[in-house]
């Protein structure tokens, strides 16, 4: 019988030393963990309808980076005018800002391409060429400086 007591007492005081020392310690509350059977738990904190957790992959998004061709400007456009029978062929001419006019003399005496103030040619003989780049737009009648009766016009958009 003192053996029954001797184990009661002692088995009482383990539980009671095991209870004293739990109760000094402080333990933090652990997040619920999510599982295949808990329905609408995706992650800590997340609800949805999915019952399971994608693990997650880290995915290189890095694109390198590549500059743009260079922008050539545009090419130069040229356009034509002969002078032939007194007369400049086209009268009229309609061209893009930045476009280049190339009158060619194609009578047997000289010609001078002229607007005052903005350019004249020198004396163009049989075969002979003047150009000009026309770079504002605008209306430039031009005449020739020798035989005045001969009038063009060149319009600039």
């Amino acid at each position: 019988m003192n053996n029954k007591i001797f184990l009661a007492v002692s088995l009482s005081a383990a539980f009671l030393l095991i209870g004293v020392g739990c109760q000094n310690q402080t333990v933090a509350p652990q997040a619920p963990t999510p599982s295949a059977n808990q329905p609408g738990v995706v992650g800590p904190g997340i609800s949805g309808s999915s019952s399971a957790v994608p693990p997650t992959t880290q995915v290189n998004t890095t694109v390198p980076v590549v500059p743009p061709p260079p922008v050539k400007p545009p090419a130069s456009v040229k356009a034509n005018v002969t002078i032939q029978n007194f007369s400049f062929q086209p009268a009229d001419l309609q061209v893009t800002s930045g476009s280049t006019v190339i009158w060619t003399n194609l009578d047997s005496v000289q010609h001078i391409v002229s607007l005052p103030g903005t350019f004249e040619s020198s004396p163009l003989n049989s075969g002979d060429t003047f150009q000009y780049t026309f770079s504002i737009p605008g209306a430039y009648g031009y005449h020739c400086a020798i035989h005045p009766s001969m009038v063009g016009q060149i319009t600039v958009k």
